[in-house]
C-alpha cells in the first residue's frame, strides 16, 4: 500500500475517534465543571459544519492530488486540528457558561483552580480604558494570558462581578 493512502487511512481513523469520543468529552468536562451557575449566550454557528466537511474533503484532496509525503502530512494534520477546534466549539455550543467549579467560554474549559490572575483588570483604572472593555483576559496556569469576547460591555461586565462573586479570593489577583 502507498504510504500516502496509508497518511489518508490513518487521518480518518484519528477524524472519526474524535468524532465518536466528542459526547464522552463533554460529559466529563460538565461533570468537572459541576452546576451551572450563570448562562452565557452565544450564537450557535453553522460554521462548525462548513469545518467538518471541509475537513474532510482536504484529506481526501491531500491524496487525490498526489503531493509529497510531507505535504499531505501537513494538510492532513492542519485538517485534523480545525476538526479538534470546530469540535470544541460545537460541543460546547448551548453550554457557555460560570459553573461551579469553571466556566465555559469560547470552546474551552477553564477551572478556576487554574487562575493565576487577570492582567488588565489589575492595572490602574485610566490603564484600562486602553483595552477593550467587552474581552475579560484572564492568566491561566496552563494557557497564558487568554481573552474572552463578549456581546458587549455589559454581559462583560456581569460575568465578571459574578466570577468574583463565585470566587471572593480572586480579589486578591487583581
Amino acid at each position: 500500500m502507498e504510504t500516502n493512502v496509508i497518511i489518508m487511512i490513518i487521518s480518518y481513523l484519528i477524524f472519526f475517534t474524535m468524532f465518536i469520543a466528542m459526547p464522552f468529552r463533554q460529559k466529563k468536562i460538565i461533570q468537572q465543571a459541576g452546576k451551572e451557575v450563570l448562562k452565557i449566550h452565544k450564537k450557535i454557528s453553522a460554521l462548525y459544519v462548513l469545518v467538518f466537511m471541509l475537513g474532510f474533503l482536504i484529506i481526501a484532496i491531500s491524496v487525490i492530488n498526489n503531493f509529497s509525503i510531507m505535504i499531505q502530512f501537513v494538510f492532513c494534520a492542519c485538517a485534523l486540528l480545525g476538526e479538534e477546534i470546530a469540535m470544541r466549539e460545537f460541543m460546547f455550543s448551548g453550554r457557555h457558561g460560570l459553573y461551579e467549579n469553571g466556566f465555559i467560554l469560547g470552546g474551552m474549559y477553564v477551572p478556576y483552580d487554574q487562575i493565576r490572575a487577570f492582567p488588565v483588570l489589575a492595572l490602574p483604572k485610566d490603564e484600562q480604558e486602553n483595552y477593550d472593555k467587552t474581552s475579560l483576559v484572564i492568566s491561566t496556569e496552563k494557557r497564558g494570558n487568554v481573552s474572552f469576547p463578549f456581546a458587549d460591555e455589559e454581559e462583560c461586565k456581569k460575568v465578571t462581578e459574578k466570577l468574583f462573586e463565585i470566587n471572593p479570593q480572586f480579589s486578591k489577583l487583581i
